[in-house]
């Protein structure tokens, strides 16, 4: 944590073999903050470098979580995405987390349909940086995905 960007980047070159520098630097911050050690960074990197399978044994939605409000969220952060809302991840996620409030949800419990949609897990990297780094194709696909196994709802 206490490592430059550049000297982490460095670091992670061995347990992130076949990533560019470029694409390592990107990924730094997003890691930085939640990385216990070095070895921890493939199990963290591996949602934003590859396409992960839906996991299993996850509850969807998430406990908390009516299929109608996280049909909403996943509706809502597509019409976002494909808006441009990337772009500025720290407004995306003002304007959804006023979304959920006005849904009675807590954001920091909604937006694990966001972190189970995009990440296939409840927990890892900041989930709205982890869209940005993916891009708009790659984000829109895994919320599709998502949105598609609530079935008709909404």
């Amino acid at each position: 944590r206490l490592l430059s960007p550049d000297a982490l980047a460095e670091g992670l070159e061995p347990w992130l073999p076949g990533v560019e520098r470029a694409h390592l630097l990107d990924l730094v911050p997003l890691l930085q903050e939640r990385l216990p050690r070095l070895d921890a960074a493939p199990g963290l990197a591996a949602p934003l470098l590859g396409d992960p399978p839906w996991p299993d044994g996850i509850a969807w939605p998430p406990e908390k979580v009516d299929a109608d409000t996280a049909a909403k969220l996943l509706d809502a952060t597509m019409q976002e995405v494909e808006d441009g809302a990337l772009d500025d991840v720290d407004e995306l996620r003002e304007r959804l987390g006023s979304l959920l409030e006005a849904q009675g949800v807590k954001p920091r419990i909604g937006f694990l349909v966001l972190y189970i949609a995009v990440l296939h897990s409840p927990q890892g990297v900041p989930v709205f940086q982890a869209m940005h780094v993916l891009g708009r194709e790659r984000t829109l696909m895994r919320l599709r995905h998502a949105r598609a196994r609530l079935g008709v709802v909404g």
